[in-house]
């Protein structure tokens, strides 16, 4: 432990902190030059220990490019690895080519997790538990056909596809069937099961 002038203690740890693990801080007996005694007290956070990220890593697992009414457009991502990973300066992008920034703050995506980039928080009054970065610059997605393209801040491609009205979706999220195979194939796409979608949650198509 070593004071760090005027006020704070610097506290290093052995073992270190592991990624993705929760750890609690409590502080109790401690006394000031009066003898007041602090009242115990603790916190609970979780530490994430960010990793650079790779092709393979990252996935588009849904979207709903024409959601019902007083829903809203969404996509959104999974990281099925064990590392974790920041948001922060990744694109996303449709067939106009632009890349739009999701967030310019620290957004982490834990392992095995999904994150929901959307326009607005509207499904959050249906899915309030749920990882969501609103993006004010959403890239419209239309109806009759569009890319989805996913890049890290470094500017590398991570995930893609091009869907058309054929591949379903009206009113309906679709979700990937397998991360196993490329998000190009229409096949690897299906209309999710519950007549909406799983935002953030696992998918349910088959």
């Amino acid at each position: 432990i070593t004071l760090v002038p005027p006020d704070t203690l610097s506290v290093t740890l052995s073992p270190v902190l592991q990624n993705n693990t929760d750890y609690t801080v409590s502080v109790e007996q401690i006394s000031d030059i009066f003898d007041n005694t602090i009242t115990a007290t603790d916190t609970t956070f979780t530490y994430y220990e960010v990793s650079p990220v790779s092709l393979g890593d990252v996935f588009l697992n849904e979207f709903s490019p024409n959601p019902i009414s007083g829903s809203t457009e969404y996509v959104e991502i999974y990281n099925p690895t064990s590392e974790s990973f920041d948001l922060q300066g990744w694109t996303l992008s449709d067939n106009r080519g632009n890349k739009n920034v999701i967030t310019n703050s620290q957004f982490v995506v834990p392992p095995d997790s999904f994150v929901v980039i959307a326009p607005d928080n509207t499904l959050l009054s249906d899915y309030p538990d749920i990882a969501l970065v609103s993006m004010s610059n959403f890239p419209s997605l239309n109806n009759s056909g569009d890319d989805i393209v996913l890049h890290d801040g470094s500017g590398t491609q991570l995930d893609s596809l091009q869907y058309t009205s054929d591949w379903g979706g009206s009113e309906v999220a679709l979700e990937r069937r397998a991360t196993t195979v490329s998000a190009t194939f229409q096949e690897n796409w299906g209309n999710s099961p519950d007549g909406f979608g799983t935002p953030g949650n696992p998918n349910l198509v088959a």
